[in-house]
């Protein structure tokens, strides 16, 4: 298997970014999969299109998170912890599969769902501090998702840095004990699913109301 070919087709990005999410190459060799390598174009650009949405917004210089803002960045700060001690060690893997998850599942899918609206405050049904709090979230978690891909994924990482001008050099400090923040948002992904599965089988749109 060439290498360049590959790099050639679907770049080097989804070539780093595949060989680090399925598996540990460290302990064996790898079943090159060029479908599997293609899929993680479509992480790549999942991340370039949540940066797109935030930084629609620009940052606030400060802002206060509300509760809910808190347990989700109290969650990236606990995988920020987890990923350093994991990198600390060479392992690659297992922080990637959790980057990845926590960009798809809990950032683009939830996250943004609960606070799209907060954040334009088109009807004016929040104060500009509960707005501001959204945006100053959404660039907070934006940015350290940015840093903790950087090893992985460093192109793609350098160019969304230089959009938001934050600096790659520094590894962000975690925190080892996030209370009851993951249960919490584990929970909220939770209801949130089974919202879409009742709303999905009973052929109601994903934005009407229910009971």
């Amino acid at each position: 298997i060439d290498p360049k070919e590959i790099i050639n087709n679907e770049g080097s990005e989804a070539l780093r970014l595949w060989s680090i999410i399925e598996g540990d190459i460290s302990k064996g060799d790898l079943l090159c999969s060029r479908e599997r390598i293609k899929a993680e174009n479509k992480t790549i650009n999942k991340l370039l299109n949540v940066a797109k949405f935030v930084m629609q917004f620009p940052k606030p210089k400060k802002a206060k998170p509300t509760y809910t803002d808190k347990i989700f960045l109290d969650y990236l700060n606990y995988e920020t912890s987890q990923t350093e001690w994991h990198y600390d060690r060479y392992d690659f893997h297992k922080p990637a599969l959790k980057l990845r998850e926590f960009l798809w599942e809990v950032f683009a899918s939830h996250y943004i769902e609960l606070v799209k609206a907060r954040a334009y405050n088109e009807a004016g049904n929040f104060t500009k501090e509960e707005s501001d709090a959204a945006k100053y979230t959404l660039h907070t978690l934006l940015e350290r998702i940015v840093i903790l891909l950087h090893p992985i994924i460093p192109q793609v990482t350098s160019v969304i840095a230089a959009e938001l001008k934050i600096s790659l050099d520094k590894f962000p400090n975690g925190i080892e004990n996030p209370d009851d923040s993951i249960a919490i948002v584990n929970a909220i992904l939770s209801f949130n699913r089974e919202i879409w599965k009742a709303k999905k089988d009973g052929g109601i749109g994903l934005r009407d109301p229910i009971k």
